[in-house]
């Protein structure tokens, strides 16, 4: 009997390795890999890099967030965004998010600073977004998904509300520069830059690097003007964008200018963002095309 046991015992032991490695083969057949070709330019030698040089590879997750990666692969094969720059953003309070950030703005034929088309809303795949989702902690490699929070949401006190508005991510991609575990569980962690390859590397740290100088990037203001409509929730709920060059924003002097109230959603309150542009004054890094590969 003790033997039939432990033959049993060690049956199932096998049975359950098999299902564990076959799980394993089946999470990796579940990765959706894209690379990013870039406009970047090389301040340190007064040139634009290579694209070769710069290619950005990343890996998307669909095991872990199923539906945002099949969006974000939908919206990659439809071109969404080719011409996308790359930017960090500065609450009112003067607080320069941690990431950079591309998806929702990009040039325009005239040079200019234009809005992206405006994607629905996605529910939140992460572990505070009521499902258990994506597990990947933030930090540099990490991809996530931006999103919003309510005006009334000051959970933190610090410019990062946490625990309401989950379901609000909508295209733009975000990548921390460092550790950020204020954002852990609260955020959509889809994907991670290959790092080992030395492209990707090399580009990810030439686009940090692009923020460091104040010489080496513009600030710019983006701000909303009308009333706020519930129901114009992908049309920028009825409101109008406007982005001009800081030195040219005077809150006191805009009309009509939004500010987010109640369950009204923050995002729309005019901000700051920094863009890096060349000694030329052309915008220094620009995502040409992404494709799956």
């Amino acid at each position: 009997m003790k033997r039939f046991g432990k033959i049993l015992i060690n049956a199932l032991v096998v049975v359950m390795l098999a299902v564990s490695c076959f799980g394993l083969v089946g999470c990796k057949k579940d990765i959706k890999t894209v690379e990013l070709t870039i406009s970047l330019y090389d301040y340190e030698h007064n040139k634009w890099y290579d694209e070769s040089e710069v290619a950005i590879t990343v890996d998307l997750y669909r095991h872990l967030a199923p539906n945002t990666v099949d969006k974000m692969v939908e919206y990659v094969n439809e071109g969404y965004y080719d011409g996308a720059i790359f930017y960090k953003s500065k609450l009112k309070t003067g607080t320069l998010l941690s990431q950079v950030m591309f998806g929702d703005l990009k040039v325009d034929e005239h040079n200019q600073i234009v809005l992206n088309d405006i994607k629905p809303m996605i529910d939140g795949e992460f572990e505070y977004g009521n499902t258990k989702g994506s597990d990947l902690v933030n930090e540099k490699g990490s991809v996530g998904l931006w999103r919003t929070w309510n005006a009334d949401d000051d959970s933190n006190n610090d410019g990062f509300k946490t625990n309401a508005s989950y379901d609000t991510g909508r295209a733009t991609w975000f990548m921390p520069e460092k550790a950020n575990s204020s954002y852990d569980k609260y955020f959509c962690v889809f994907g991670k830059l290959d790092l080992e390859d030395e492209s990707t590397s090399t580009g990810l740290d030439a686009i940090i690097d692009a923020f460091v100088e104040e010489e080496t990037y513009q600030e710019y203001v983006i701000y909303y003007t009308g009333e706020y409509d519930y129901e114009k929730v992908n049309e920028n709920f009825g409101l109008e964008y406007h982005c001009v060059l800081e030195e040219d924003f005077d809150a006191d002097e805009v009309e009509d200018l939004f500010e987010a109230e109640g369950d009204e959603y923050a995002c729309y309150n005019y901000y700051t963002i920094q863009v890096p542009v060349t000694p030329q004054g052309n915008f220094a890094t620009v995502v040409k095309s992404v494709k799956i590969i």
